[in-house]
């Protein structure tokens, strides 16, 4: 809802002060983002040609007045809500004394494009909707205390099972969606069972699974508090999301409420 258009700058690093006067050259190579998707499980779509126009076609003025970044513009135009990158890769320079960092020669620069959360709908959750990895109980906490309202008890996954992390929590959606939110408030008591890495995946039949991103930064690390995440995009329709601890400081994870939003 906001401007048609973004300004995007992409810092061309120098290993020491740079005294010289040179040339950058850069390209967009979409082998970067295949090899990125295929590593990392994810499905990251390429920024159309349409969306984006880069800055003196990719090269970049190097000089001790210059700012060098590369400039990026990218364009509503020709975007669907989602997830893109823009795979940028550093080909060569115009001096033949300054070479490239081979292992620091690429970049995905990421842009989501994302409805607002105003528009999505809550989902009325029901213990029927849930499931749960390890498939097991601890002897505490049960899904239905998640979705009860009551913040002063907890689902808590089974810490006897010797199950190693990630646990996770899946939901069933009673419609397909291609965006979502979540909130959650953490146990009243215990700080280990807190999460401290999670990530989110979506899945069209409930058995194959793609990874929607990770977030490791910003989560609550104390009892009784919320975390409301950002709008996340799904790429395509999905009926079922996976709410994934992939990092806790027991092995476990304990949640006081679980609350979904969904487009």
């Amino acid at each position: 809802t906001g401007d048609a258009q973004m300004e995007l700058k992409l810092p061309l690093a120098f290993s020491i002060e740079n005294k010289w006067t040179f040339d950058c050259y850069t390209e967009v190579d979409e082998t970067l983002l295949e090899t990125y998707n295929q590593e990392m499980g994810v499905n990251y779509l390429m920024l159309p040609d349409i969306s984006y126009t880069i800055a003196n076609e990719g090269m970049v003025k190097m000089s001790p007045e210059n700012d060098n970044n590369l400039h990026v513009t990218v364009k509503r135009e020709g975007l669907s809500f989602g997830n893109y990158a823009l795979p940028l890769l550093l080909t060569r320079t115009s001096s033949e004394s300054i070479e490239i960092d081979l292992t620091k020669n690429s970049c995905l620069l990421g842009v989501s494009y994302v409805p607002d959360a105003s528009n999505l709908q809550q989902v009325q959750l029901t213990e029927s909707m849930i499931s749960y990895h390890p498939n097991s109980y601890c002897g505490e906490g049960s899904v239905a205390e998640l979705i009860d309202g009551n913040p002063d008890n907890y689902y808590h996954s089974d810490y006897n099972a010797g199950v190693p992390l990630p646990h996770w929590l899946q939901f069933a959606l009673p419609e397909e969606c291609s965006a979502f939110r979540f909130e959650y408030i953490t146990r009243n008591a215990g700080t280990h069972i807190i999460p401290s890495t999670i990530s989110l995946h979506g899945s069209e039949d409930g058995n194959n699974f793609i990874k929607l991103m990770t977030i490791d930064t910003g989560l609550p690390s104390d009892v009784g508090q919320t975390y409301t995440s950002p709008v996340l995009v799904t790429g395509k329709s999905i009926k079922h999301i996976r709410f994934s601890v992939d990092n806790s400081p027991s092995g476990s994870f304990a949640l006081a409420e679980f609350k979904l939003w969904t487009l």
